[in-house]
């Protein structure tokens, strides 16, 4: 991520009750999302912000270019993106399957080209998420899902990556069902990790 963003997560070891302390010291607005896996994008407007959290509704990715306003994704497999520029605009993304069948990276990507007026110096953060060994989708075919690939490309398709930085975290939530929870692993489980960033 470029300098000014600030980034922090809750998981299995860093409990999202100690996370919000650390954001009530903050005392910054928090914008989450009302996650429906759709390719819908949010711009947020500051004026419009509760004090303390706002929720966006039927949304998977935010977009700002606001400092000191906490972007939050919440995922269980699913994959959180976070994406920069250094012309001062951040994005965070909730990427499960049908989120990235209805192509929402690229349409994030292509909304932020737009906004920055550039196609390069982007930072963009893929983080933990089920890997494609872990996600299978038909146990008849054996065929599996591989969220990582499938986004990749849909970078390619909208930047020239040797000019913008890609991450990507190693961590598959499933393989590593001690640090983060896993719906897939863990029985269905309605417990979250939580993913936040801002601008500072």
């Amino acid at each position: 991520m470029h300098s000014n963003v600030v980034f922090f997560e809750s998981n299995k070891e860093q409990l999202l009750r100690q996370t919000f302390d650390h954001i009530k010291t903050l005392s910054y607005p928090l914008v989450k999302m009302n996650q429906t896996h759709s390719d819908n994008i949010h711009l947020i407007n500051p004026k419009t912000l509760q004090k303390k959290i706002t929720t966006i509704l039927n949304t998977d990715c935010l977009i700002t270019n606001s400092k000191n306003i906490i972007l939050a994704v919440r995922t269980a497999d699913c994959m959180p993106i976070i994406i920069s520029h250094p012309s001062g605009y951040l994005c965070s993304i909730h990427s499960g399957r049908k989120g990235t069948e209805k192509k929402l990276l690229q349409k994030a990507i292509q909304t932020l080209s737009k906004k920055t007026q550039s196609n390069k110096d982007f930072s963009i953060w893929f983080g933990p998420h089920i890997c494609s060994h872990c996600y299978e989708i038909n146990s008849k075919t054996r065929e599996y899902y591989n969220l990582q690939k499938n986004n990749i490309t849909q970078l390619q398709n909208e930047l020239n990556l040797s000019e913008n930085h890609l991450i990507v975290s190693p961590y598959c939530t499933c393989c590593n069902n001690t640090m983060y929870f896993s719906y897939r692993k863990n029985n269905q489980t309605k417990r979250r990790n939580f993913f936040f960033c801002y601008l500072k």
